[in-house]
């Protein structure tokens, strides 16, 4: 056998072992109201926001002003257990210090500090320290603090950050920018 069909038997050797675990892992087929309908996918807007919760055993989704848990389990979705009050004082209370800090940066009013807070890309281990984005600059927050610091002022946009889990350094991805 030739060296050029031996390469072409194997590539299509390759090719059918693919299609059928492909066709396996493809279990259910989609109809057009998963597709078209109001379930389906934007690729509009602002992404969710997501994170583990506490326990371990779900997701939490904030997506157009709704927050549910997503269980990793099952999958299944239902919306967040009920908060211990002082626990969602003390939440509302660090959002409120979060919003003023942002309000005070030089360009801001409340309406673009809700907009800048509205995902965080990164925290520290103990949250003390979180990353934003907004309009492709990046932004700190020091709840310790309570001060709200721009990081970036450049025409690119900075769009992935990541923060050390001591939250003293920032890394953030260069790709795809001109030198």
């Amino acid at each position: 056998m030739s060296d050029a069909l031996a390469s072409r038997s194997a590539w299509a050797a390759v090719a059918i072992a693919l299609s059928g675990a492909t066709a396996f892992a493809q279990q259910k087929t989609l109809t057009l109201e998963q597709t078209a309908g109001p379930a389906r996918v934007s690729f509009g807007g602002t992404l969710p926001s997501v994170r583990f919760t506490p326990d371990g055993a779900h997701l939490e989704l904030k997506r157009d002003g709704k927050t549910v848990w997503r269980d990793l389990a099952t999958g299944a979705e239902a919306p967040p257990p009920a908060e211990d009050p002082a626990v969602a004082a003390a939440r509302e209370q660090k959002e409120k210090a979060r919003l003023a800090a942002f309000a005070a940066l030089p360009g801001f009013d409340e309406t673009a500090a809700k907009k800048a807070t509205a995902r965080v890309l990164s925290s520290s281990a103990d949250g003390a320290v979180q990353l934003f984005e907004s309009d492709g600059d990046l932004f700190l927050f020091r709840a310790g603090t309570g001060t709200a610091t721009r990081l970036t002022a450049t025409p690119q946009a900075e769009r992935v950050g990541t923060l050390s889990p001591d939250g003293r350094f920032v890394d953030e991805d260069h790709r795809g920018r001109q030198p």
